[in-house]
């Protein structure tokens, strides 16, 4: 049980850092720096 809550937890964390890649990736693609 726990351990199912800790890989629950451990992939919203991931799924968290990939949505706000993912945004960062398209603000660089519509401003970019170079």
């Amino acid at each position: 049980m726990i351990r199912k809550q800790v890989l629950g937890l451990v992939f919203f964390m991931f799924y968290n850092i990939f949505l706000t890649l993912q945004s960062f990736a398209t603000t660089f693609d519509k401003n970019p720096l170079n």
